[in-house]
């Protein structure tokens, strides 16, 4: 039988069908898969889209008589094991798969409380304002309704109950809602891309040629899978990856993109990557060096996050201007674990103008690779001298719009407002910053003047970092900070006084522009420290 052999085959089937296939063994997630990684945020845009009709992107099956190690969950669901025959493996799909069968046949029993790795797959819908919503309490509102009772009946049944006793004035209203619900995401059809036959490096293959065509493939994965049958006794380059990933927990930077380690690890292996020559990385990285690489650039790795949670005060990878940051850190602390005290103070600058700068934005694997050699330069000798030191590199003005976090510029400065250590308005203890970004996105700087009309309403003196609170402005509670603590609290994030006397005032436009001015001389002070000179 010729292995290349395969036929490729489009087609579009409901959920559940695809859920049969699941419970069955049948539709299987291959064990280099990436484990769940998606935010929660992901999770409700996942069903916003089906509840709107929108495309969420076709899925990518493999069947084979071919057997290789899968998971045995799917999310949080545990599945059994492959029936003899033809299996199904996922190749892309597995984050949106994970989604929507554990959240839509979760058991009633799964526990709810404020655990992100509990609360995330309960998703509810809220029959009175239409939109999908994450609570964190054991007794939601009884108009919040659990798409997981969708597809159970006797639960669809008890929740209409619910309702009518509950929600009496609009019962008839909601319920009505939620059997509307109900039907859209039933009727939901979705588009799979079903490869049948062929070997699983053609099959990759077929992926990688997709890709041009909109699919995402990461090379960790291209060679995890190409290599996988080779680490039939040992672990496969996924497996390195999460490990790592989960080394990284401590530091909160587990959510970094597997790309960046992917290349510590080639760089570990004093592999570098010029091409995409998939198969032939592959072969090498199936070497026994693999284990070695993999433990070397696990450790960069966590010294180069220490290094940013410390020396930099970055709470963790959701405000990282440049993942290659992390890379270019890493193979420096792989070379010199034990960095001289100059050492640091030059990383440090070396950070803030790699991420004031554009030097970052645009550069190609052949300057990556001589940014990686001129590292390992510096960690064997403290006095060689990085390029970006050495030139006069362009730095970025002060940012005057947040329309979202993807500004390096932005990232940098909100990075520099957590060196102020921002406390909470109440209690004026330390905010947990990272929490507090991981759970909201962008949407953790709240608008402190909300509906204005203006092009100042957008600037980030508008915002501020806060963990929100139900149905109270960010405006009232800055108004209501305890005299005791106000001055201490109000410094942490960069309110003058005068600007909060405009607060006061209601007068936004004053307070908006009184704050940009103290918080541009603030951050300009702070970089002369480091020997950064903004024009």
């Amino acid at each position: 039988m010729n292995t290349n052999t395969s036929v490729v085959k489009p087609e579009v089937t409901h959920l559940d069908d695809i859920f049969e296939d699941i419970s069955s063994g049948k539709l299987r997630i291959p064990g280099f898969q990436r484990p769940f990684v998606w935010e929660p945020s992901d999770m409700l845009d996942l069903f916003d889209s089906l509840y709107n009709g929108y495309p969420i992107g076709s899925l990518l099956f493999w069947e084979t008589d071919e057997k290789i190690k899968s998971g045995q969950q799917v999310g949080v669901i545990e599945v059994p094991k492959a029936k003899k025959g033809s299996v199904t493996y996922v190749l892309d799909g597995q984050q949106r798969l994970a989604t929507l069968y554990s959240c839509l046949k979760l058991d009633k029993d799964f526990p709810l409380t404020k655990k992100q790795e509990d609360w995330r797959w309960w998703i509810w819908f809220d029959l009175r304002n239409d939109h999908f919503i994450h609570v964190k309490t054991e007794k939601p509102e009884p108009w919040l309704f659990p798409v997981r009772a969708i597809y159970q009946t006797m639960d669809f049944i008890n929740q209409a109950r619910h309702i009518q006793d509950k929600c009496k004035e609009d019962a008839p209203v909601l319920i009505e809602k939620a059997e509307r619900l109900s039907q859209k995401i039933r009727n939901y059809k979705i588009a799979i891309i079903r490869v049948k036959g062929s070997s699983l490096a053609h099959a990759v293959d077929i992926f990688s040629r997709l890709n041009r065509k909109g699919k995402k493939i990461t090379p960790d994965q291209m060679v995890s899978a190409l290599s996988y049958h080779n680490k039939e006794n040992g672990k496969s380059l996924e497996e390195y990856i999460d490990e790592i990933l989960e080394s990284l927990t401590d530091y909160h930077f587990n959510k970094i993109n597997r790309m960046t380690i992917f290349r510590a690890i080639m760089a570990a292996a004093d592999t570098k990557i010029h091409r995409s020559d998939w198969e032939n990385i592959a072969k090498k990285i199936s070497q026994d060096k693999l284990s070695v690489a993999a433990q070397k650039a696990g450790n960069a790795l966590q010294a180069a996050a220490s290094f940013l949670n410390k020396e930099i005060g970055l709470p963790g990878d959701k405000l990282l201007p440049y993942t290659n940051q992390l890379l270019l850190l890493s193979e420096f602390f792989r070379n010199c674990p034990k960095p001289k005290l100059q050492q640091k103070k030059i990383l440090k600058k070396w950070f803030w103008l790699s991420s004031l700068s554009d030097w970052l934005t645009s550069i190609n694997t052949t300057q990556l690779n001589q940014a990686l050699e001129e590292m390992q330069q510096f960690a064997e000798d403290a006095s060689f001298q990085l390029k970006l030191m050495s030139g006069k590199p362009v730095l970025q003005a002060f940012p005057q719009q947040f329309s979202s976090l993807n500004s390096s510029r932005l990232r940098a400065f909100f990075i520099f407002m957590l060196t102020k250590t921002p406390l909470d308005l109440s209690t004026g203890e330390p905010i947990d910053s990272y929490k507090i970004l991981s759970e909201n996105g962008k949407n953790a700087f709240a608008y402190i003047f909300t509906m204005l009309k203006t092009p100042l309403s957008s600037s980030p003196a508008n915002r501020i970092l806060l963990e929100r609170i139900p149905r109270q402005s960010i405006r009232e509670r800055l108004l209501s900070i305890p005299e005791p603590k106000q001055k201490q609290i109000l410094n942490s994030h960069g309110i003058p006084t005068k600007a909060y006397e405009a607060l006061k005032d209601n007068d936004a436009e004053t307070f908006i522009q009184l704050r940009t001015q103290h918080l541009m001389e603030l951050e300009k002070n702070f970089l002369q420290k480091i020997g950064i000179i903004l024009s």
